[in-house]
């Protein structure tokens, strides 16, 4: 394969990955976790948080709060999952 095929082929697979990049960001996940959802969009914007008025007690504020970090964060976790599946394995060259 001559190098300017390799080009043409390596800006081929840049633009695919830019695109299939862009899909996942307008991709929105959700997790749900014992009473608190939050929506994330692909590029990692939180786009929606929903707390069950059974989870806001005054008292104990640090348990909604703990809930809340852990359900972002595994919002956070599916969206690098999806980036992970599309980005390409270094498998050695094209």
């Amino acid at each position: 394969m001559n190098m300017n095929a390799m080009m043409a082929q390596a800006k081929k697979m840049q633009a695919e990955l830019e695109k299939k990049q862009q899909e996942i960001y307008k991709k929105e996940f959700l997790v749900e976790k014992q009473g608190v959802s939050v929506v994330l969009t692909g590029n990692k914007k939180v786009k929606f948080i929903n707390v069950n008025k059974i989870l806001v007690d005054p008292e104990d504020k640090e348990i909604l709060e703990d809930l809340i970090i852990i359900a972002i964060n595994e919002a956070i976790d599916l969206i690098e999952i999806e980036l992970e599946k599309i980005s390409p394995k270094l498998s050695g060259g094209f």
